[in-house]
């Protein structure tokens, strides 16, 4: 199990989440994170962001992207507070912003962001359930498959299918 894979377990189980949808807001208030929804500025191609100083971290979500953009970027942004410390300085915050490069796999704090996020919205231990419960209604086409997940983790489809991929549940074509 990786570190974000235990960090995950070990924060749904004191939030005593067991079953999807997980409810990423509740978690970030209760990291003692600030949630604040705005559009970005036009001609901005910014998801999110997360604040830190000396006091509360802001977590700054895009209210324009679609709702499962938003849980993914909350959910991404936890992780950024979660995994990345960083040197915090009294008078320089730390600030990381998630946009349209953030999913490019080129940056590592990104990458990692990202797979917690995956994890949050898409504990490994609730997908197996889901596909248990799926497997006994013998829905065998991957799409369906996706589809049932994106709803009931209110996550976008895209995340569904890369999520099952990459926990190696199956690869549609």
């Amino acid at each position: 199990m990786s570190d974000s894979a235990l960090m995950v377990k070990e924060l749904l189980d004191k939030m005593g989440v067991r079953a999807a949808p997980v409810p990423v807001e509740k978690i970030a208030e209760f990291l003692g994170a600030r949630l604040v929804y705005e559009p970005a500025r036009q001609g901005e191609e910014v998801y999110g962001m997360l604040y830190r100083d000396e006091g509360q971290p802001v977590i700054g979500v895009n209210s324009s992207n679609h709702i499962h953009r938003q849980r993914f970027t909350v959910a991404h942004e936890i992780g950024h507070l979660l995994l990345h410390k960083g040197d915090e300085y009294i008078d320089t915050p730390k600030v990381h912003y998630r946009d349209f490069l953030s999913g490019l796999a080129i940056d590592n704090e990104e990458i990692e962001a990202n797979g917690f996020a995956a994890e949050l919205l898409m504990p490994r231990e609730f997908i197996e359930k889901s596909l248990q419960v799926i497997g006994k209604k013998k829905m065998d086409d991957p799409q369906k498959i996706i589809d049932k997940l994106s709803k009931e983790y209110k996550v976008s489809p895209q995340t569904a299918e890369f999520r099952l991929k990459n926990l190696g549940v199956f690869s549609p074509e």
